[in-house]
């Protein structure tokens, strides 16, 4: 279907592909492919159409899996030997209700955002280890493990207790890409009061 409607050449990655056809009476132009970051942000109105339960009829994912299951309801009926009427409706039912299900489920799951990018929200209270000693008026170098990745920074104390290579470090702040540390066992709560 992909080699007849020309699109053997798209990016599916995604899931989604997007192509103009000019639809005036001046049929003698060009088609136009546009890259989709390239267009203005789409109004209210388009973002709502787009959203609507009709929308579903146009989506290439509904079609799909649509007529799939129609297709797979349709011969396992018909191979029990049902009444033609009745696998005949079956198959439509289980064509459109497959096929909006699918449709539905990878619209939600491409909403979804995940983002495996290093802020510096994420490295507070994170605790990690002394690659390079240092101490209150020197810098040093600290390994953290931070959203599955081990990664180094630059890092300052104010503690006056010198850091030694291999000390476990707790993150209390960020600045610049540094990060300002403390020895872990500081910040445990002294219970010998």
């Amino acid at each position: 279907m992909a080699i007849l409607g020309g699109l053997d050449g798209a990016d599916l990655a995604d899931g989604h592909f997007e192509f103009e056809v000019p639809t005036d009476a001046d049929s003698d132009r060009d088609l136009e492919f546009t890259d989709p970051g390239d267009r203005p942000s789409p109004s209210l109105f388009a973002r709502a159409q787009r959203s609507s339960p009709l929308s579903l009829l146009t989506s290439f994912k509904f079609w799909t899996f649509g007529l799939c299951f129609f297709g797979l309801t349709g011969l396992v009926l018909t191979n029990l030997g049902l009444n033609p009427g009745v696998v005949a409706i079956v198959a439509v039912l289980m064509g459109l209700l497959c096929g909006s299900m699918m449709a539905l489920t990878l619209r939600a799951l491409r909403q979804r955002y995940a983002s495996s990018l290093v802020e510096t929200a994420d490295l507070a209270g994170l605790e990690g280890t002394v690659e390079v000693p240092f101490d209150a008026s020197t810098r040093g170098k600290v390994r953290v493990r931070v959203k599955g990745s081990v990664v180094d920074y630059i890092a300052y104390t104010n503690d006056q207790q010198p850091l030694e290579r291999g000390d476990r470090i707790l993150v209390i702040g960020t600045e610049n890409n540094r990060l300002w540390v403390i020895p872990a066992e500081s910040s445990a709560p002294d219970l010998s009061a």
